[in-house]
This record gives C-alpha cells, structure tokens and sequence, in this order.
C-alpha cells in the first residue's frame, strides 16, 4: 500500500480513462455497466469519460452544515448545503439501481449524489474536510451514489466509505432508521476516522480549515449547531428553523445555502423535505409515494435569486450542459 502522504502527491498528470475505469471496476464493479453506458452515449471522447468515471475530480470547496437529531419525531438529519447556486444541478432524483429506491440531490456529472435516502432507512450527506490535499480517488458525489444504492445500514456504509479512496478532504454523516449514526472523516492524506460526532460543518477533528476567516466561520456553525442539540426544550421543527437563518443558513457571493433538507429515514415511509429558503415552504418527498417523484423521474427545480435575496424554486428545466462546465475546471 502506498503511503498516503505519497499517495495524495501524486496527482500530476491526469489518468487516462482506462485508467479512470480501472478504478472503477476495482473499487466499484457495481457501477462499471451503469459507466459504460453512459460512456457509450457520450461517444469516443476521452476527457467525457474521464470526467464521467468521476475518478481524481477538480477540487471543490464548500460549506455545508448538517446535524442527526435523535429526539422526538426522529432520527432525522438536518442540513444545509452551501455552495455557488449557478453549479449545482437543480433536480432532486428517484432511483433504483439495484432494486431498492434512492431519494437524492442529484449533482452532476452521471451519478453524482450530494445527499439523500434509501428504502432501507439510510441517509448519507457530505461536508467539506478543510483540507487541501489531492489524492488518487473518486469524488464524494459518487461515492454517496454508491453508499445509497448499495448498502442497507450505518454499518454498511462505513466499510464501503473506508474502503474506496477519496480524492478530496470529505466528512460524511450517515443515519438510518435504528437511530444508530456516525460522522466520517475522510482524506487522500490521512486514515478515516469514524466518530460520533453530531455536528458536522467544513473542518474535521484536529485540522484545520483554509484560511482564517475559514476557521472562525465553520466552528461557528458547528458550536450553534451543537447548542442547539443541547437545549433541552429543543425539538425538531425548531432545530430546522436554525438552519434557516445565520449563521447556520450562509448568504455570501462565494458560497450561499442552496438548499435546506430534512431526512426522516423512517422505515414505514421514508421522507425527505426540501427548503428552499426561509421565506417558501418545505417541498415533501416520500420514497414509497408515486406522488410526487416516481421511481426513475427527475424532481427538477429552477433556481432563482429574487429581488429578497432568497432563492425560490420553480418548476422548469435545468441546464444540463455538464460536460463543458467540467472540462472548463478540468484543464484550468
């Protein structure tokens, strides 16, 4: 095994997209078929199915918040996702790879999950990690994809979470419907660790964040998110209130909250609510119902900033020109 402060420096040429499916089929054989095909649609474009394999991606920066509340009405898990609106895809998505249904935020390029639900009761939603480093990995978009349809339990998740190399600093929260969670702490530089942690925003247990502003910034959010916990008159409406406002809910230029959603991985009837902003109603979304997401249909949204700088969704189509905006960030 290679050492993996070695590992994560080795990041100067890009792999080539035998290479990216080797990868692939030694750490994810379950999705070798689903890339293929995709790659077939594409065509013979080397870059595509490089950017497609999701393998050693650009680096991406963001925020985020998210809690798992254990009290009444849960387990639940709250989050805010944060990032710049114009790239993020705006669609949450039914899917059934593998015979059991998934509820999630879908992200761009093919199979990318930023956060979402099983039919079996597991919730899996990822952060930021702080740091830097680089590595010989996949994206944590996909890897979700693969956690969501391929594993039924907390448990489950953590091995495949473990075991796949990552190629950007990543913390991940998953729950499901025993009440049983963990927070990961995920690197290309560095041996994952499995916590206990609540709270999770954009730095990991003893590394720091990027930048000053950064550090105080994060551990703000994490410190109102774990207040929050521990009041004792807390209850779930209310904790989800807090992530509609600051600090916990973010309007800035280089990473606002895009969305807010609340995870209740219920076996009886799963469901996900969706927040768009303090000022619109929550978006229900249950993984047994036909209404209003149907196994295989796109829930898409059109994001939008209004004249109150609160972004509204609205029924419409998204741009799904990914392939270009990928390439931009792939050869800069």
């Amino acid at each position: 095994m290679q050492p993996l402060k070695e590992t994560a420096k080795r990041c100067g040429s890009p792999s080539s997209s035998i290479e990216c499916r080797g990868a692939l089929r030694k750490h994810m054989p379950e999705l070798l078929t689903s890339y293929d095909h995709v790659c077939d649609l594409v065509g013979d474009d080397e870059l595509a199915h490089q950017i497609l394999s999701h393998y050693r991606p650009p680096p991406l920066r963001l925020g985020c918040t998210q809690a798992v509340w254990l009290g009444s009405e849960g387990p639940a898990l709250v989050r805010n996702y944060d990032f710049p609106i114009q790239t993020v895809s705006g669609h949450f998505e039914s899917t059934s790879w593998f015979g059991r249904e998934v509820v999630s935020k879908a992200q761009r390029p093919w199979g990318g999950c930023l956060d979402g639900m099983n039919a079996a009761g597991l919730v899996a939603s990822a952060t930021f990690g702080g740091s830097r480093a680089q590595g010989l990995g996949f994206s944590i978009i996909l890897i979700l994809r693969y956690v969501l349809e391929t594993c039924s339990s907390v448990a489950e998740g953590i091995e495949a979470l473990c075991r796949i190399p990552i190629a950007l600093s990543q913390n991940v929260t998953l729950l499901d419907a025993s009440g049983e969670y963990a927070t990961l702490f995920l690197g290309p530089d560095r041996i994952p660790a499995v916590s206990k942690v609540a709270v999770c925003t954009k730095h990991q247990e003893h590394h720091a964040p990027i930048g000053t502003a950064d550090t105080t910034e994060t551990v703000l959010r994490q410190q109102t998110a774990l207040l929050a916990l521990e009041d004792p008159e807390m209850t779930l409406e209310n904790l989800t209130a807090s992530f509609l406002r600051p600090p916990l809910y973010r309007r800035n230029q280089k990473s606002s909250t895009v969305y807010s959603a609340v995870s209740h991985p219920d076996l009886a009837e799963p469901t996900l609510a969706a927040y768009f902003g303090p000022k619109n109603p929550p978006i229900p979304v249950s993984i047994h119902s036909a209404v209003p997401i149907e196994r295989g249909h796109l829930f898409r949204f059109r994001l939008a900033a209004c004249s109150d700088s609160h972004w509204l969704a609205e029924a419409g189509s998204v741009n799904s020109n990914w392939v270009g905006s990928q390439r931009q960030q792939v050869t800069e």
